[in-house]
């Protein structure tokens, strides 16, 4: 088993002041301000990434998978794996920008950090005072001997992993097998996948191990929605593929 991204009894923080407002953990309740701000931005935020390849945001990034992005931020945040902050103005009235605090695949780091502001109605040099402000707060509040920050201030390629599949690879949505269907999973499945594994929490836990804390007791439909969300996202980036049996009805 992998040790945990952060200690059991880390307090993960949540809406605490920072530069132009309040910095908030980002969840599927922030879903079109957190589309209006990256779609408005989307060659800032390329660049400020310094991306090798075009990645997100992307033009032409639908509203049903800006969901499943925000679904996966709060999942993330459920199993404490990855924690992505929104910066708002007074009273939530503005989306300023993002700071992301991930895994990484550097070799000598425990996590990298990733900021980026929008590119309209921000204070001067913002930009700047959100990546000083994430370099701080996370030297100072988080339990983190090495940080690194692609595209600021070390490459991408010694901090992502590689590619799962290729570029081009399109996975099959359906597949048939015997008398069942083999489907992606995504959002449209969340309540019979919801009803399945909540149904039968100890003999999945048997099947697939102790080490995996999942499913739990504790899983609200909310946070179904949020790991199908997880799932589709996941299928967008090509990073892994999830798919669900189902029986023809």
């Amino acid at each position: 088993m992998t040790a945990p991204f952060v200690p059991e009894d880390f307090v993960v923080p949540d809406g605490i002041a920072g530069p132009g407002g309040t910095l908030r953990l980002l969840t599927m309740d922030h879903l079109a301000q957190d589309f209006d701000a990256y779609m408005s931005s989307i060659e800032r935020i390329q660049k400020a990434f310094d991306y090798e390849v075009e990645t997100w945001p992307y033009h032409g990034l639908s509203m049903r998978l800006a969901l499943a992005d925000t679904a996966y931020c709060e999942w993330e945040h459920f199993l404490r794996t990855s924690f992505s902050y929104c910066v708002f103005t007074e009273n939530d009235a503005r989306h300023l920008g993002c700071i992301y605090i991930y895994q990484t695949a550097h070799p000598d780091a425990e996590a990298h950090v990733m900021t980026w502001t929008r590119a309209d109605g921000i204070p001067d040099n913002f930009d700047d005072d959100l990546f000083a402000f994430a370099k701080d707060w996370v030297a100072r509040d988080w339990p983190f001997e090495k940080v690194v920050y692609p595209g600021r201030e070390h490459p991408w390629v010694d901090c992502r992993a590689p590619a799962f599949v290729p570029a081009d690879f399109d996975a099959p949505q359906s597949v048939p097998f015997e008398d069942m269907a083999l489907a992606l999973l995504n959002m449209d499945h969340t309540r019979l996948d919801y009803a399945a594994y909540m149904a039968d929490i100890d003999h999945l836990k048997g099947v697939l191990g102790p080490d995996l804390d999942w499913p739990r007791e504790d899983l609200t439909p909310r946070l179904a929605l949020a790991d199908t969300g997880w799932c589709e996202w996941m299928h967008d980036l090509k990073i892994c593929f999830s798919f669900a049996f189902s029986m023809p009805t």
